[in-house]
C-alpha cells in the first residue's frame, strides 16, 4: 500500500514513524506545493495525507475543494493547528481521515488501511476494475476459452512456473527418471492451475507459461500462485520423484500476446512473454513468487497486504510475495 504524505513541517515525522517501519506500506513524504502533480501521478490504491495547515489560509479551502472533487485518491486531512470547524463535513465530502497531531501521537497501519476502505475509489469494485482496463487499451480476452481465437492478439495474466535446483538434479539423475519427473511436474502444475481457469501454454525441461484469461476485473492467477507456493511441501511428499524436498519460482505478468495452441507457440513474438520469462529467470531469488505491480491492481485488497516492493525490472514495479519462511538466494 502506498502512503502518500503532504507536509512541509518536521513535525509530522513522528505521526508516521509507526508506518514508516511497516514491510507492507511505503511512505512517501512530499512537499504541499508538489500536491496536484504528484496525486496525478500516485499509483491506483494510494491514500493520501495532506497537511493542510502547509497552504495559506486562504488556499486551504481550495485544497479541500480539490481533493474532494479530484475523488480519484482516498485522503486524510491534518489539522495541525485546528483549523477545520466542521470535521463531519470533511467525511460526507470523502475523507477518509482527520488527524490532530496535537491529540493523535502516532498513526496505527490498521487506522490507515480503514481510512482507506471508508471511501473506495472509483474502479476499486469489479465493474469499475473492467471499465478502467478498458479504458487503458487493454484486450479482454474474458475466461471462456472457446472464444478465445487463434491468431488474434489478447490481453492475459501470464504465469511463469520453473523447478528450482533443474540443472543440479539433471546432473545426478538418469535421463529416464528425469524424463518421468519432468512429466510429474507438469502434470501437477497444469491440474492445479485449471481449478482457477488456467491453461498450460509453454512447456519444456521443468519450465513452462500458463495462460489465464483476463476479463478486465480480476487476476485469478493471483490466488493461484499464493496457493502454488504454499502447498510446495505437500507436493514434495506427494507428488515429487526425487527423495528432497523441492521448490519452484513464479512470475506474473499481465501483458498482451497474439494467442495459438499449445504446441504452436514456437513462432510467438511477444514482448510479455519475454517480460514474464526474465521476470522469472532473472530478478529474483529461487523459491520466490514475483510480479509485476498492475497484476495486483485486479485483486483482492487482502492479497494485496501479501505482497512488498522488491524493486523494479525492465521498467516495471515488481513486487514480491511475503513467505512464511525466506528463500535463501541460491541464483538462477
Amino acid at each position: 500500500m502506498d502512503v502518500l504524505v503532504f507536509t512541509d513541517s518536521g513535525m509530522i515525522e513522528e505521526l508516521f514513524e509507526t508506518i514508516r517501519r511497516s514491510r507492507s506500506v511505503r511512505l512517501s513524504r512530499l512537499s504541499c506545493a508538489s500536491l496536484k502533480k504528484r496525486v496525478k501521478e500516485a499509483e491506483p490504491g494510494a491514500f493520501l495525507y495532506v497537511d493542510i495547515c502547509g497552504f495559506e489560509k486562504k488556499q486551504r479551502e481550495n485544497v479541500l475543494r480539490y481533493l474532494k472533487n479530484y475523488g480519484k485518491k482516498p485522503y486524510g486531512v491534518i489539522d495541525r493547528e485546528g483549523w477545520v470547524e466542521d470535521v463531519g463535513a470533511l467525511f460526507i465530502e470523502g475523507a477518509g481521515d482527520y488527524i490532530d497531531p496535537r491529540r493523535c501521537a502516532r498513526l496505527t497501519i490498521e487506522r490507515v488501511r480503514r481510512a482507506a476502505a471508508l471511501h473506495p475509489p472509483p474502479g476499486s469494485n469489479a465493474q469499475g476494475r473492467k471499465k478502467e482496463a478498458l479504458r487503458t487499451g487493454y484486450i479482454l480476452s474474458g475466461s471462456d476459452w472457446q472464444k478465445i481465437r487463434p491468431g488474434k492478439e489478447y490481453t492475459f495474466c501470464l504465469m511463469y512456473i520453473d523447478l528450482d535446483g533443474k540443472d543440479r538434479l539433471k546432473r545426478n539423475l538418469s535421463d529416464d527418471l528425469i524424463s518421468e519427473a519432468d512429466a510429474g511436474f507438469r502434470s501437477y502444475v497444469e491440474k492445479s492451475v485449471a481449478k482457477s481457469g488456467g491453461m498450460l501454454w509453454i512447456w519444456n525441461d521443468f519450465e513452462g507459461v500458463v495462460l489465464f484469461g483476463f476479463d478486465g476485473k480480476e487476476c485469478p492467477a493471483v490466488l493461484m500462485g499464493i496457493r502454488l507456493m504454499l502447498s510446495r511441501t505437500i507436493y514434495s511428499v506427494e507428488n515429487s520423484h526425487f527423495n528432497v524436498s523441492l521448490s519452484f519460482s513464479i512470475a506474473l505478468h499481465l501483458g498482451n500476446t497474439v494467442y495459438r495452441r499449445f504446441g504452436e507457440t514456437g513462432t510467438i513474438v511477444s514482448e510479455s512473454i519475454n517480460t514474464v520469462f526474465n521476470l522469472g529467470r532473472k530478478f529474483g531469488a529461487d523459491g520466490g513468487f514475483y510480479l509485476t505491480r498492475q497484476v495486483l491492481e485486479f485483486s483482492p485488497p487482502a492479497v494485496k497486504e501479501c505482497f512488498i516492493a522488491a524493486g523494479r525490472f525492465e521498467g516495471f514495479e515488481i513486487m514480491r510475495m511475503r513467505l512464511p519462511v525466506s528463500p535463501a538466494r541460491t541464483g538462477k
